[in-house]
């Protein structure tokens, strides 16, 4: 079957959306499947999507992550696409398209090519174009207004997706595939500029890097890959080394575990009083308490993991027969410093109180 197509600018245009939308696509993917790793799978993250600093961070982290995978590719692939039809203006000329069972041929004036089924590595379609993408990554459009009917185009995409199915069901049994076209242009190394963006992931950037340098030195033996490779684990050690120090982005995780501290030990304050009202003593440790199954527990959320992982309760102490301090060791993990967090208990609560506070 044959046809002839024209390609206009507003085709190619269709062609960046196209890609755009795959690459927004992918981006969907990457931000459920860290967000699932994340998890919200504890009281104490669930707490933090009722924290206003949550959103406004997440705002912030969603733009830079369209800023950087959308916009920017989107920006690219214009000026790439608007440099290459002032350069090759063939590329808008008219040209026939003929499948067959052996592959798919492109004729021009200026084009000669021929690929075999096992070159395409994908077949999409809306109701405008026909998108066909091939294993070196390039990407064939074809506008639906080159079939003379609705049949035309349907038969022509039949074929298409029939043989591209065959092909894909026996090309895991060939070893060499032999292509018999018009020989590509040998790839020079930049199609792989694309991997610097990683390098604005912290950490996953040195991976990136690692790959840029050793194809940049190895295989292509091209300065900008490794440049770019350098660049990107340049970013992951500055990030943390200067800016995430600075940066305080902790979507707000901080302050929701100051307030369920702060909860904590105010709660405690009264089970202690009332273990008091019915034993006519303060207990001895926490555990006396037995609030081990309930909400606050005496687990402080500041306390550092011991060697099985767990944290350890509020400090507790008795300091005479009817007295008592009990506070969290706050952010910086050490009792008896300026940012423990003890029970709100005013004066006059320490008059009928146990409750006081110690300096150590």
């Amino acid at each position: 079957m044959q046809i002839e197509i024209q390609r206009t600018r507003k085709d190619y245009e269709s062609l960046i959306r196209f890609i755009i939308r795959k690459i927004l696509l992918k981006l969907i993917v990457f931000v459920i499947v860290v967000s699932v790793i994340a998890g919200v799978d504890n009281a104490k993250s669930y707490l933090v999507l009722l924290h206003l600093n949550f959103y406004i961070k997440f705002a912030i982290a969603a733009a830079a992550l369209f800023f950087i995978f959308l916009l920017l590719p989107y920006i690219w692939l214009r000026v790439r696409y608007s440099k290459l039809l002032k350069t090759y203006p063939r590329l808008l000329e008219k040209k026939s398209i003929t499948i067959s069972d052996e592959g798919i041929s492109y004729v021009s004036v200026h084009e000669n090519n021929f690929f075999q089924w096992h070159d395409i590595k994908e077949i999409e379609s809306n109701k405008e174009y026909i998108f066909i993408t091939f294993l070196d990554k390039s990407v064939s459009i074809i506008p639906d207004r080159s079939f003379l009917s609705t049949e035309d185009a349907a038969l022509f995409n039949t074929i298409l997706l029939r043989n591209f199915s065959i092909a894909k069901k026996t090309v895991s049994k060939l070893k060499y595939v032999d292509r018999k076209t018009t020989p590509v242009k040998a790839k020079d190394g930049s199609h792989l500029y694309y991997w610097g963006f990683l390098g604005l992931i912290p950490n996953i950037g040195v991976v990136a890097g690692i790959y840029l340098i050793y194809n940049g030195i190895i295989r292509y033996k091209k300065k900008w890959l490794v440049i770019i490779g350098l660049a990107d684990i340049l970013f992951t050690i500055i990030f943390w080394t200067l800016i995430f120090p600075n940066l305080s982005f902790d979507l707000g995780i901080n302050d929701v575990e100051k307030q369920m501290a702060q909860a904590g030990v105010n709660q405690i304050v009264k089970n202690i009083e009332f273990y008091k009202m019915q034993t006519g003593v303060y207990p001895d440790s926490l555990e006396q308490l037995g609030l081990e199954n309930t909400f606050p527990t005496t687990v402080d959320y500041f306390s550092i993991e011991d060697s099985n992982k767990n944290k350890q309760d509020y400090i507790y102490k008795k300091v005479q027969y009817n007295r008592y301090t009990l506070f969290s060791v706050g952010m910086d993990h050490i009792p008896y410093t300026k940012d423990d967090i003890c029970p709100t208990v005013t004066f006059g609560d320490t008059t009928k109180f146990g409750w006081i506070h110690l300096n150590k």
